[in-house]
């Protein structure tokens, strides 16, 4: 499963035909689904996708436009880009974007509300936090 593995790393960005791997593996392509699922925790494709995905964070943190992103990763176009982020991060790539970027944090309080506006996040609950944990 090595092979197929770095070759879906080496070559995220194109449509890889189940066949190229499996005939890379040696195996038939129903040995290598079921092979590559155990040894990967998912199906050869699934696999390739996350790869794409989990690449994609890092160009949006280098604030690449979408369509950018979407073309860059092989994607069709920022819309199946974009369903695909939601389904594997249950977000968009824009609100990933949001949430990510640091908040500023205000001179008059030790916490600052997370992005989602309900948690209290800073020394106060941290110290809660830990507290109930031991």
């Amino acid at each position: 499963m090595a092979i197929a593995r770095e070759y879906l790393h080496a070559h995220y960005r194109e449509a890889v035909p189940l066949e190229r791997l499996a005939a890379l593996a040696g195996l038939s392509k129903y040995h290598l689904v079921r092979a590559f699922r155990a040894a990967a925790g998912a199906p050869p494709h699934t696999y390739q996708l996350r790869l794409r995905l989990t690449r994609s964070l890092l160009l949006l943190r280098d604030r690449l436009p979408l369509s950018s992103i979407a073309y860059e990763l092989g994607f069709a176009d920022q819309s199946h880009y974009t369903r695909a982020f939601r389904a594997e991060f249950a977000t968009t790539p824009g609100a990933w974007l949001r949430a990510a970027r640091p908040q500023p944090r205000s001179p008059h309080c030790s916490g600052s509300l997370s992005n989602d506006g309900l948690a209290l996040v800073g020394s106060a609950a941290s110290a809660s936090n830990a507290a109930q944990v031991t």
